[in-house]
């Protein structure tokens, strides 16, 4: 018989790990799993907005701002050499990044989260690539990972042309309790049903073709995708991402049956203009989507 004597949920949690053969770090942290949950079974239009990592001109303390505008989840991206799907104003903040491209580049936003009166969830987005891995050895698979998930409470994450990266890091993150969040493209196949299907946080679906940036119009398809996705047997929350910018394509999101948006170049450039611009526009969403 094994008896916890200190009966704080941490120590608890730590010597539960230490039973099935884990590190000692905690891999599993309990207020992660209901943080998202409340995010997306809260049947309130969900509001992501994307938050880089390690950028010199996007200041961690900016995360008050994203909170007190009423942001559901902060998308945090990390940096990569390859960012495929990113237009010119990710790509920039990425190539400014003074970050690793691993998740620790995160922790800065994490901790300024964590030290917020805050209920948004943390998202991580990354590009699926060996800087990802804690050791880069060419054996991933058996390669027992140790990243930190503390305070993460999802992962969407990209191959690069390394599935078996993608593979090995999200292993790890469903391991240490982080959800993963199914991307659909714009244009999708049975495999990225199924993995929308099987998601126990949210689905992205594309909303525009090409790469993430502001654009002047809304997609009339997204309507017809949306359907096709539910009729397929999607039941997790459904949010628009990709050329949606401005307080008028959210509303055409939501009339066309999306269940909130993700707002990312936009407010990364208003990020870069103060506090005030990156608030103003945040809350400009926030009350769209309120109705």
């Amino acid at each position: 018989m094994f008896v916890v004597l200190d009966p704080s949920p941490d120590r608890f949690v730590l010597a539960w790990n230490r039973l099935q053969g884990q590190s000692e770090q905690m891999r599993f942290q309990p207020t992660q799993k209901s943080r998202m949950d409340a995010v997306v079974s809260s049947g309130k239009n969900i509001l992501i907005a994307y938050v880089p990592t390690s950028d010199p001109l996007i200041a961690p303390s900016l995360v008050d701002v994203y909170c007190r505008s009423g942001v559901n989840i902060l998308e945090m991206g990390i940096r990569s050499d390859n960012p495929y799907l990113d237009g010119e104003a990710v790509r920039a903040s990425m190539k400014r990044s003074t970050g690793s491209g691993s998740v620790h580049d995160a922790r800065a936003v994490l901790d300024r989260l964590e030290a917020t009166d805050c209920d948004a969830a943390a998202v991580i987005f990354a590009y699926a690539s060996r800087h990802l891995l804690p050791s880069g050895k060419a054996d991933i698979r058996s390669e027992q990972m140790r990243w930190d998930w503390k305070g993460i409470d999802g992962l969407l994450c990209l191959p690069e042309n390394d599935t078996d990266a993608k593979d090995a890091i999200e292993q790890d993150a469903v391991e240490a309790g982080v959800k993963i969040v199914a991307l659909v493209p714009y244009h999708f196949d049975e495999g990225h049903l199924e993995r929308a299907r099987n998601t126990s946080s949210y689905v992205m679906l594309q909303a525009c073709e090409g790469s993430t940036g502001i654009r002047s119009g809304f997609d009339r398809t997204c309507g017809q995708r949306l359907k096709q996705l539910r009729n397929a047997g999607v039941t997790a929350p459904i949010v628009l991402g990709i050329g949606i910018s401005t307080p008028e394509q959210c509303r055409q999101a939501i009339d066309c049956g999306a269940d909130g948006v993700v707002v990312g170049s936009r407010a990364l450039l208003e990020g870069m203009k103060g506090a005030k611009a990156l608030e103003d526009y945040l809350r400009s969403i926030r009350e769209t989507l309120d109705g």
